[in-house]
């Protein structure tokens, strides 16, 4: 059942992208922090998909600085664009971009930054390339993402568990790698980088719906008997007291560009 195949471009799964990301709002900060990011700068967000954490940088950067986020999803960067437009933030630009070659200048900014892309690419390793082709000589390049073998589902529910499982199924049948997150330093050392490491993620309790409704919202619109199944034993899961989800491991890996 290829659910997630159909859902890229439905305003539900964009409502869905930027609870999560919301969500993962309290670990921005210091990303940013590590990133070394000050007023002024030039940074790029690449794979911005609701655009979260351009918004975020484009406020530490203020109004001489600017940010550029590149989405492979059209729907995601008119997404973006409309936030930018109605909260009048004229400091942030939206493009649509491949994310291994973005077409973006040499060497333009002092930092690059991507978060929850290299899982749903087939070659990760070609895109920090190209992040840090466009990351300034000893500016910061960091990359955030997931080690989908590894989460909590408690108490036991297996609608929740194949969720997960068609997820990491889905983004194997399109070549790309669902356990990227733990990879990622080794990719920064083979790059030639020395980078740093640390590992984070997030707790779902029952008191927070948000998350699971917005998945439940994008599961209706696939209306199908599995999706049916699944929207049921979620809601069980969601609605039980004693329900815990936590989100895979997330690695965040940084480091400065080489020099070269």
């Amino acid at each position: 059942m290829e659910v997630f195949s159909k859902i890229a471009f439905l305003v539900e799964e964009m409502n869905r992208l930027q609870t999560q990301a919301e969500e993962f709002s309290p670990f921005v900060g210091a990303s940013l922090e590590r990133m070394g990011i000050v007023s002024k700068m030039k940074v790029a967000d690449i794979g911005c998909g609701t655009g979260n954490v351009s918004f975020a940088m484009s406020k530490v950067v203020g109004p001489k600085g600017s940010v550029v986020g590149v989405d492979a999803n059209p729907t995601a960067v008119n997404y973006c664009m409309t936030i930018a437009k109605r909260k009048r933030i004229r400091n942030t630009k939206f493009v649509v971009g491949d994310a291994q070659n973005t077409s973006l200048p040499t060497h333009a900014f002092n930092a690059v930054y991507s978060r929850f892309l290299f899982q749903h690419l087939k070659d990760p390793a070609a895109c920090l390339a190209e992040m840090v082709r466009i990351t300034k000589p000893n500016g910061m390049v960091m990359v955030e993402d997931c080690d989908l073998s590894k989460w909590v589902i408690e108490p036991a529910n297996p609608h929740v568990e194949q969720l997960w499982t068609w997820y990491e199924g889905i983004i194997k049948a399109k070549g790309s790698d669902p356990f990227v997150g733990k990879k990622l330093y080794r990719m920064f050392v083979d790059a030639g980088m020395k980078p740093q490491v640390d590992i984070y993620s997030l707790p779902v309790l029952k008191n927070n719906r948000r998350v699971w409704d917005t998945i439940l919202d994008v599961l209706r619109k696939i209306d199908s008997r599995e999706s049916r199944e699944l929207i049921q034993g979620i809601e069980s899961f969601a609605n039980d007291k004693n329900s815990l989800f936590v989100f895979p491991l997330v690695f965040r890996v940084w480091a400065k560009a080489p020099r070269h």
